[in-house]
């Protein structure tokens, strides 16, 4: 764990309930993520029905100030949201979070995160959100993997984090590409998850 980062008091990690998900997806992720991006909240439903997904907020007392969305599947832990809510960025909140979640996932081997591709945005603004999203994970001590990848016809650079890293090119593709045959079927695994 990087030095820089230090404990806040009063902040946890917390399952949300389905009221606290549909109001923190209304209110907030539908505002943080685009739509080409944002799962529906019906397909995150069920997949914590199905066990494989989980929804966690970053609450300050009882107060969900982040929420951080994960997918599971075996040795491999994907975040596949991440965010603080506006009014408390820029607090340390994020790096709390994800020192939080940190702790959380210590037995997974392999922890992913998608980043957005700077040089893919549309327009400066969204290429400077980016830019600041891949900042911020790498200041906290996450890994570029340096490994590109096409999802949904989004670009990721893939990152990794947890304490068993860094791992083989090889491995963490396979792990990155073992979760999404978990939650898709085959024919939209082959034509939305591109590896090389």
């Amino acid at each position: 764990m990087p030095e820089h980062r230090t404990q806040q008091k009063g902040l946890r990690l917390a399952v949300l309930d389905e009221a606290q998900r549909r109001r923190v997806y209304n209110e907030h992720m539908k505002e943080d993520f685009p739509p080409s991006e944002l799962k529906s909240l019906e397909l995150i439903e069920q997949g914590i029905a199905e066990g494989y997904y989980r929804f966690l907020g970053l609450l300050d007392h009882n107060e969900v100030i982040g929420y951080v969305c994960l997918v599971e599947a075996e040795d491999v832990c994907l975040i596949d949201y991440l965010a603080v809510i506006p009014g408390r960025r820029s607090s340390g909140a994020g790096s709390e979070l994800l020192r939080l979640l940190e702790n959380r996932l210590k037995d997974k081997e392999y922890v992913i995160i998608e980043a957005e591709l700077p040089d893919s945005g549309r327009d400066a603004d969204e290429t400077a959100l980016r830019k600041r999203r891949v900042e911020f994970y790498l200041r906290n001590g996450i890994l570029d993997t340096g490994i590109d990848v096409r999802c949904f016809g989004v670009d990721f650079r893939i990152l990794e984090a947890g304490t068993h890293g860094p791992h083989q090119r090889q491995d963490v593709i396979r792990r990155y590409e073992n979760v999404y045959r978990r939650i898709l079927p085959e024919k939209l695994f082959r034509d939305n998850i591109h590896t090389d």
